[in-house]
């Protein structure tokens, strides 16, 4: 995951030491040259690259504390209607029955080729 947010993170690094920083700091800005400023860079993005995973795992861990996904689905779950849940799952043991009767239809012929 960290890869995949590195060239984002790298272009804003870019645009902060090119432009942002030198508007901020104009003295910083004349003294700072394309060397400097990559070498700025790859620092930054070193310790960024380090950085993100501590953050994540501590994110995703603090989330998983907040966030009860049990107690949400059920309370979700309990306050359905009946008549609501019923309606979505009738065309779907229709089709389960029609299959068992496909089967069953099929079964028996297989049994009367067979013996």
């Amino acid at each position: 995951m960290v890869k995949k947010v590195m060239p984002v993170v790298e272009e804003h690094i870019d645009e902060f030491l090119r432009h942002k920083l030198k508007e901020k700091f104009p003295m910083v800005g004349m003294l700072m040259g394309e060397k400097t400023i990559d070498s700025l860079k790859e620092i930054f993005l070193k310790e960024i690259e380090s950085l993100f995973p501590v953050i994540l795992n501590k994110f995703a861990g603090n989330l998983a504390q907040e966030v009860d996904i049990k107690a949400m689905v059920t309370e979700r779950l309990s306050n359905l209607p009946i008549s609501r849940l019923e309606k979505a799952a009738f065309p779907v043991l229709g089709l389960f029955q029609a299959a068992a009767a496909i089967g069953g239809l099929l079964g028996g012929i297989a049994i009367l080729l067979l013996s």
